[in-house]
């Protein structure tokens, strides 16, 4: 397979532990606003439920020893639970929906892009002491120096 065997174990791609954030990531929704009314659970808290679902109908199909072809119909349905739980957006595989029809906002897209939990939450915090600036070559300068225009220079 091309794999060195202490580094790379094809045993090891298969998940036999799910990451399952804490429920501060996957609050529950109030629906009217106050807080008093109708609750509604997060898409994440759904897709686990489906995934736990799935993973009792497969346990069941095999304790019981169900024909073949029903239990590799439980384990697909159970993969497909936990792909769409991992990422919505896989090409060739139809999108998790809720039953409003909205899809279903997986791990991935929370990570994602400009407005993700990485780019939008953790690296955009403002801080003291930075300026921005064009960056130019400049044929006076060695190649270990770097150049800093004078007004930037004289406020730090």
């Amino acid at each position: 397979m091309g794999l060195n065997l202490d580094y790379a174990r094809p045993e090891w791609m298969i998940i036999t532990v799910l990451p399952v954030p804490p429920p501060p990531v996957r609050p529950s929704i109030s629906m009217d606003g106050t807080g008093q009314g109708m609750r509604n659970e997060d898409d994440l808290t759904y897709k686990l439920g489906d995934i736990i679902r799935a993973n009792g109908n497969v346990r069941q199909a095999i304790r019981e020893a169900s024909p073949a072809h029903i239990a590799r119909d439980f384990e697909q349905l159970l993969q497909y639970h936990v792909a769409t739980y991992m990422d919505n957006d896989i090409a060739g595989q139809p999108r998790a929906l809720q039953k409003s029809g909205r899809p279903v906002k997986a791990i991935r897209a929370r990570l994602k892009g400009k407005e993700g939990r990485l780019r939008g939450n953790l690296m955009g915090k403002r801080v003291d002491f930075s300026a921005r600036t064009v960056i130019t070559g400049d044929a006076n300068l060695s190649l270990d120096e770097v150049g800093v225009p004078r007004s930037i220079a004289r406020t730090l």
